[in-house]
C-alpha cells in the first residue's frame, strides 16, 4: 500500500494527521510505559546515535522532554548557585577569622 493510500484510508486517518500534505515534515510519537527522565534520556541518546539521512533533522518535543531539559537546566543552576554560595561564605570567612 502506497503512503497516499495509507494517509487517505480509514485506517490511516491517524497517520495522515502526523505528515504534512507535501510529506516534507513528520511527527514521530515515542509512548514509553513510564514518564521519568531517566527513560527519556535513555531513548534521546539511543536516537541520537542514530545516523539521519543527509539533510534530514529531528527535534525533540513533548512534556517528558520538557522535564528532562527543565531538570538539566535546575540542577546546573542549583550546582552554580551552590558553587557561588561557597565562595561567597569562604571571603567572608577569611575577611572575619583574618
Amino acid at each position: 500500500m502506497a503512503l497516499n493510500e495509507a494517509a487517505n484510508s480509514p485506517q490511516g486517518d491517524f497517520v495522515g494527521g502526523l505528515i504534512t500534505p507535501d510529506r516534507r515534515k513528520a511527527a514521530v510519537q515515542v509512548l514509553l510505559k513510564d514518564g521519568d527522565n531517566q527513560a527519556m534520556q535513555r531513548v534521546v541518546d539511543c536516537t541520537e546515535s542514530f545516523p539521519l539521512p543527509v539533510g534530514t533533522r529531528a527535534e525533540w518535543a513533548g512534556e517528558t522532554y520538557l522535564n528532562l531539559v527543565w531538570q538539566d537546566k535546575m540542577v546546573s543552576g542549583m550546582m552554580k548557585a551552590f558553587g557561588s554560595n561557597f565562595v561567597v561564605i569562604l571571603v567572608l570567612a577569611l575577611l572575619l577569622f583574618h
